[in-house]
């Protein structure tokens, strides 16, 4: 009697299951949460398909932060897709511009920058950036004269005048540069790269000691530029200070031990400073 009982509750109890699970208050409380979940998605798919596109002005801020990444190619992306909202607008060519040097397609930049030039021919930007690719394609001529248009429109812009100092150089006419990086350097005298430009002007005048100086002033602006360095270690054994060239080669192989270039380098000083050094050179 007591197993009997014990079925018959089990069988009461699974058929009440049974039932619960099957009621129409459950099925409707089950429908209601799948219907809310359906609506939920349906609406962050419209929301996500109504986000408002970026304006020219965010896809140029965006560029910039790739930019001052070195992301040139994500930058490039962001410039272009402004350019398409907004096909005048200069900031977005003239930025633009400056990419496509940085990448090395100079005759998309040359393309760019004329366009810019076109809708406005007072961009001193756009006559620099033009001046640049030019050079970069050896058309000293025209580039010196774009990059000299760029100074007379803003005579504040250093980078108008270390282009045109790069110009010149171009051209062959060295103290010309001289006198444009120095005006450069009036301007602003914390660009690395005019520092370094301004040097390489005194080395083809044969200023060696001028050309170190401003190779020093190059590395207190930026003293992880390993290129500079090693120019400043050619400089200083150009100069008969061998052995402070070598200590320039080895600050540099401190930062990258694998650094090809300084490797080859630090072997010929060592082996100039040891010859000379042995008794075969010394004077009878």
């Amino acid at each position: 009697d007591s197993i009997s009982t014990s079925e018959s509750s089990q069988s009461k109890s699974e058929s009440f299951l049974s039932t619960r699970a099957t009621s129409p208050y459950v099925w409707r409380v089950e429908s209601k949460k799948s219907a809310f979940l359906f609506l939920g998605l349906v609406l962050a798919l419209f929301i996500s398909s109504c986000q408002m596109p970026q304006t020219s002005t965010e896809d140029i801020i965006e560029g910039n932060q790739y930019f001052m990444k070195s992301e040139y190619a994500k930058a490039e992306v962001s410039y272009r897709s402004a350019l398409k909202k907004d096909p005048k607008n200069a900031t977005a060519m003239n930025n633009l511009g400056v990419i496509l040097n940085e990448l090395g397609k100079y005759d998309q930049a040359i393309e760019i920058s004329r366009r810019a030039i076109e809708a406005d021919s007072k961009n001193a930007i756009a006559h620099y950036v033009l001046a640049r690719a030019l050079i970069a394609k050896s058309q000293c001529e025209e580039a010196y004269e774009e990059a000299r248009l760029a100074t007379e429109l803003d005579s504040t812009d250093v980078i108008g005048f270390r282009t045109l100092g790069e110009a010149a150089l171009c051209r062959g006419e060295v103290d010309t540069a001289i006198g444009a990086l120095e005006s450069a350097i009036l301007i602003d005298d914390t660009h690395a790269p005019t520092h370094v430009n301004l040097a390489h002007a005194f080395l083809m005048k044969g200023d060696i000691e001028a050309e170190i100086d401003h190779l020093r002033k190059a590395l207190e602006l930026n003293e992880n530029n390993h290129e500079t360095r090693l120019s400043l270690a050619v400089a200083l054994d150009s100069a008969g200070r061998t052995a402070d060239g070598i200590d320039q080669v080895k600050i540099v192989l401190e930062k990258d031990p694998k650094h090809k270039e300084a490797k080859e380098l630090l072997k010929r000083l060592e082996q100039k400073l040891n010859k000379g050094k042995s008794p075969d050179s010394a004077s009878p």
